[in-house]
């Protein structure tokens, strides 16, 4: 193989491995954020939690999967259906990251137990390699089992905490199989709404 080839087969190589990144770290969602005290959500690349789980999502659907804004106030997210479930949905860090989603949509949530109704085998972690570049808030590792929810307060109070902490480190879990981080959670109702596997009411 001349050297041109050589330099023509890299380049495509190159090519081809910058295009599969950007399907796997692809983040599809018209979900908008409208609430101001829900900004601590987002995690240090300024992306909001419908964002962030839309990437997650996506792992398991071919790098693309598209979470939709919730129609109206008081709606929320389901959890997968019997057909759709997968390892990407039936986890706490996609449950907590969509209920996020959905409260800072000024939107309701269903308890774990609920989201997790058609799921088998079910997953305290992503189980999942995490897209290279993607910064999951540290919130979505907490203990959702305990209190089968997903508790905002407990989210927010670890957000600035962990800000305090580490400043430099801040909401940048972009890890294999992080964790679980077990606390005790008041309970507090939250949901969300995707345009497949995902359902809303």
């Amino acid at each position: 193989m001349g050297a041109t080839n050589v330099v023509r087969w890299l380049t495509t190589c190159i090519a081809l491995a910058a295009f599969f990144e950007l399907r796997v770290t692809a983040q599809d969602t018209d979900a908008v954020c409208t609430l101001a005290s829900l900004q601590w959500s987002f995690n240090t690349e300024k992306q909001s939690p419908c964002a962030v789980a839309s990437s997650l999502l996506g792992v398991c659907s071919g790098g693309d999967y598209k979470v939709v804004a919730l129609p109206d106030t008081d709606t929320e997210y389901l959890g997968p259906s019997i057909d759709a479930a997968n390892p990407c949905q039936c986890n706490t860090v996609v449950y907590s990251l969509m209920s996020a989603c959905a409260l800072c949509q000024n939107g309701t949530i269903i308890t774990w137990s609920e989201w997790i109704t058609n799921c088998a085998p079910i997953y305290t972690t992503f189980p999942k390699l995490i897209p290279d570049g993607l910064r999951v808030p540290a919130y979505a590792y907490l203990d959702v089992e305990t209190q089968d929810t997903f508790d905002a307060n407990a989210a927010m109070q670890d957000m600035l905490l962990s800000l305090r902490l580490y400043p430099q480190l801040h909401q940048q879990l972009a890890v294999h199989n992080h964790p679980s981080r077990f606390r005790k959670h008041l309970p507090l109702r939250l949901l969300p709404v995707p345009p497949h596997p995902l359902q809303s009411h």
